[in-house]
């Protein structure tokens, strides 16, 4: 049995401690409700399970890093009071790559308990499938990275660093805890970020901007709706407006590297509206829609908010009241920088490679729709970030679910990535390759 058969079977019987500790994971509820969350519980389990496991561990919060609130990358208005990232570290013997197995602790909240079929914080495990809040994103993933570095340090030594980082603060665009792991100088060449992407590798990452759109109209008694000028029908002119927009934008993107192949590339979402008074009555002087805006790789924030601007003139051109008010955009969150790993960049070919000898066909490589924190890790700190993990089932909604078999196989293609990437030591490889 060859080296990679071996590391494979050693994952596969750590089945059952993978169901364990995915539901041990679940059954903590680290809930992100910006701008506060609870995830100190399952970093402090977690850091238990890292020391235990030989790692150097370091348990912080994001106040410690000196000058985090003032990072041009920082997303404010997040408290970071009682939310500490974790991190966990074990040193090659040197001659290797570095490598960091990373995700995030915090989930979003249940909500309408009625909907589920099992107690969302569970973890129940019904036909091959755990169940709860999380468990497919992230706290599967997390479990298949742990037991993948579990199953690689009791078969061999690195030689190269392997770091776990596990962050706060990354549902509804934190990304602060992120930042705050690059800062405090945990860097890696090279990043497993455990997304649930379906088992494909994505070593692209869509990002963008959540915005508000204000519409200004004038009040009138319902009798007298002449005199007035309605903000939810303009609103409904922008709403029509941005879809023409975002069909527009897919057009232009059909042929885009990683994610022309999706039926919607660059998606314009419109996720709420609110207008009007009904506790007044007559016409509407006020809407407001909330946008979520894809950018792809190459676009920059100037050029997304002057496409949207470049609509409100056009619409403005048959409605002389939008003329002379002019909607406005109020971001909701930070942009969030799209980014790929270069071409032919070595780690790409690393992580296909192990992928390649888990599954036994070709991998076609992809993008994340939507956007992650690999974003923070390739631009703040230069590392080839891929998202990588499980099938994304009931994300952010009721019953929620992971596959064991996926998990399983997510933590051998880990694992094959860690031998890959970091390597072996020659004292370890002796007597493993027959």
């Amino acid at each position: 049995m060859n080296p990679a058969d071996q590391l494979m079977q050693i994952v596969r019987q750590k089945k059952d401690r993978l169901i364990e500790l995915t539901q041990a994971l679940v059954k903590i509820p680290s809930v992100n409700e910006p701008p506060n969350g609870n995830e100190k519980p399952c970093q402090e389990f977690l850091r238990k399970r890292l020391q235990a496991m030989g790692a150097q561990t370091d348990l912080f919060t994001l106040d410690e890093i000196p000058g985090l609130r003032d990072d041009p990358f920082y997303n404010p208005g997040r408290d970071a009071v009682g939310r500490p990232d974790l991190v966990g570290v074990w040193k090659g013997t040197g001659g290797g790559r570095s490598l960091m197995l990373t995700g995030h602790a915090d989930v979003v909240g249940i909500g309408n308990p009625s909907l589920w079929n099992n107690d969302p914080w569970s973890g129940a495990l019904k036909d091959g499938f755990i169940h709860g809040r999380g468990a497919s994103d992230m706290k599967g993933g997390l479990a298949a990275e742990l037991i993948a570095i579990e199953a690689f340090l009791e078969w061999g030594e690195l030689r190269g660093d392997l770091i776990f980082a596990c962050v706060v603060d990354e549902e509804f665009g934190g990304m602060n805890g992120t930042l705050a792991v690059v800062r405090r100088g945990y860097h890696a060449e090279a990043a497993i970020l455990a997304e649930p992407t379906g088992l494909e590798i994505l070593p692209a990452t869509g990002g963008g901007l959540q915005y508000r759109i204000h519409a200004q109209g004038k009040s009138a008694f319902e009798t007298r709706k002449e005199e007035g000028e309605c903000a939810i029908l303009r609103m409904t002119r922008v709403v029509q407006g941005l879809d023409e927009l975002e069909k527009a934008r897919c057009a232009r993107f059909r042929n885009a590297k990683y994610f022309g192949r999706y039926p919607i590339p660059a998606p314009i979402c419109v996720i709420g509206i609110q207008g009007g008074d009904i506790q007044v009555g007559g016409v509407a002087d006020k809407c407001w829609i909330e946008v979520w805006h894809q950018a792809l790789p190459g676009e920059t924030e100037a050029q997304v908010i002057g496409e949207v601007k470049s609509l409100f003139k056009k619409l403005a051109q048959n409605d002389p009241w939008l003329a002379n008010h002019m909607p406005d955009i109020e971001p909701r969150c930070k942009w969030i920088d799209p980014c790929a790993v270069p071409e032919r960049h070595d780690f790409t070919a690393v992580i296909s490679g192990a992928w390649r000898q888990v599954m036994s066909r070709e991998p076609e490589l992809g993008g994340f729709m939507g956007a992650t924190d690999a974003s923070r890790l390739q631009l703040t700190a230069n590392t080839a970030t891929v998202n990588f993990g499980p099938t994304q089932r009931q994300i952010h909604q009721p019953n929620e679910n992971v596959s064991v078999e996926e998990l399983v196989i997510t933590a051998q293609v880990m694992a094959l990535t860690i031998l890959g990437w970091c390597g072996l030591t020659n004292e370890s490889m002796k007597g493993k390759e027959r």
